[in-house]
């Protein structure tokens, strides 16, 4: 029976291990260059995931991404 529950474990932690995905998040503010100041509702795209926010009301956002070459 310590066997069996032994071997579980270890199932699951190598599940667990497997799945986990690091991300990083990357931040900043979007600012408009004419006139230099932060651009509200602008959106900010990582077209090659598919993964995108918009700029708060000072411009600034926040993305979590996999981590990797983007």
């Amino acid at each position: 029976m310590k066997l069996i529950r032994s071997v579980f474990a270890l199932m699951l932690l190598m599940l667990a291990l497997g799945t986990s995905v690091t991300y990083a998040q990357v931040t900043g503010t979007v600012m408009d260059p004419d006139a230099g100041e932060a651009l509200v509702g602008a959106t900010v795209v990582a077209p090659d995931l598919s993964i995108g926010t918009v700029t708060d009301y000072d411009g600034t956002f926040s993305l979590d991404l996999p981590a990797g070459n983007h």
